[in-house]
């Protein structure tokens, strides 16, 4: 068992009095910090008594080395005390509950393992110590002894009677009464003896059935917070499959977005394919025209340059003749150059109309090679 169990342990009735007051306020601080988790928290707020809750709490900080944390928290609220208790292990002996008789004396003692300036408090004001009222200290191997001793009491002495310093504060009840407790004992019968008896054992019976009746409710809670745990996992789980499952169906939805103004696109090309499909074929026609045009012009260039020759062939006899002819008949030179005129004009004419013919052809075949070469390119 570690030093923060032995402190609970040995100092419990002190802890769960002072510590449930505000256990609330600590647990939220506790969990505010992260230093306990979810389950944690619900744990000590649903526990069916304080005491388990502190219990539990106390166990979960030292298995999670989270004592320093915890000590600070108690430090910001008023349990400074419990604090010190925790770091040091101040409590050694508390105070316990007391009866007695009238005329007794009175002894109250509590042992710690640090010298303090402490207070004996009766109902909440302080003790003054005098002949009848003797407060001492005494120390032995680091462990101090803090005693209270009040002689001849009276039934005004009954109260609650306190040790304290600071935070730090351990109390018990003393009960005076005015008969002697022999007196008391012989007054009572043998029967009533027994019957005390029995009902001691059945007390006893009840406490230890009521301590596994507190065990099984701790592994029950346990198990609770686990399936609570198991619960939550599952539900973070569908959670985020529901998340992905959203994304999925928004991927979906934009997926067929795109392709319908995939099929939208494919529509308006199988329809603009069309028509230059037709274009294509009027083109083909047209280029079959145009070839047999060129045939043509070929022919007619054949014509021309045949044409050019005779000029050719016509101007060295015009040269021969010019030079038989006798200088002085201008009725030949005129028909020479009308001749030659004539020849020239015609030629020319040929020739313009054949290079019309030709730039038209050129152009034409132009025109379709580039509307042929879209058609090919859509395909």
């Amino acid at each position: 068992m570690g030093r923060i169990q032995d402190c609970f342990k040995e100092n419990r009735d002190v802890i769960v009095e002072l510590l449930s007051k505000n256990l609330n306020q600590i647990v939220c601080k506790l969990h505010k910090r992260n230093v306990i988790t979810d389950s944690e928290k619900i744990g000590v707020e649903c526990s069916l008594s304080p005491a388990l809750g502190i219990r539990d709490l106390f166990y979960y900080i030292e298995a999670n080395d989270k004592s320093e944390d915890f000590i600070d928290v108690l430090n910001q609220t008023e349990n400074g005390g419990i604090a010190h208790l925790v770091r040091r292990l101040q409590v050694i002996k508390t105070l316990r509950d007391v009866e007695l008789v009238k005329g007794e004396t009175l002894h109250l003692s509590c042992k710690l393992n640090r010298d303090l300036n402490i207070k004996w408090l009766k109902n909440g004001r302080e003790i003054s110590c005098d002949k009848q009222t003797d407060c001492k200290k005494t120390s032995q191997e680091n462990l101090f002894k803090y005693t209270l001793k009040i002689k001849n009491i009276k039934m005004i002495n009954s109260g609650e009677y306190s040790c304290v310093c600071g935070n730090f504060k351990t109390s018990c009840f003393v009960i005076i009464t005015d008969i002697p407790i022999e007196q008391i004992i012989n007054a009572r019968t043998t029967e009533k003896l027994y019957e005390i008896q029995g009902k001691k054992e059945e007390l006893a019976q009840k406490e230890e059935k009521i301590v596994k009746e507190e065990t099984k409710l701790l592994e029950m809670e346990t198990e609770i917070r686990n399936k609570a745990m198991e619960i939550k996992e599952k539900a973070d789980e569908i959670e985020s499959q529901r998340y992905k499952l959203a994304l999925k169906e928004k991927e979906m939805k934009e997926r067929e977005s795109q392709l319908e103004l995939k099929e939208a696109k494919f529509c308006e090309l199988e329809m603009e394919k069309n028509m230059l499909q037709k274009d294509s074929l009027t083109l083909t026609q047209q280029s079959e025209e145009l070839k047999f045009t060129r045939a043509n012009a070929n022919m007619m260039q054949n014509e021309l340059e045949k044409l050019k020759h005779e000029k050719t062939e016509l101007e060295k006899r015009i040269e021969i003749l010019e030079k038989y002819i006798d200088n002085g008949s201008v009725k030949h030179a005129q028909t020479i150059s009308e001749i030659r005129e004539t020849y020239e004009n015609m030629i020319t004419k040929m020739k313009a109309e054949h290079d019309d013919t030709l730039s038209n052809i050129d152009k034409r075949l132009e025109e379709m090679q580039q509307k042929q070469s879209g058609i090919c390119v859509v395909s």
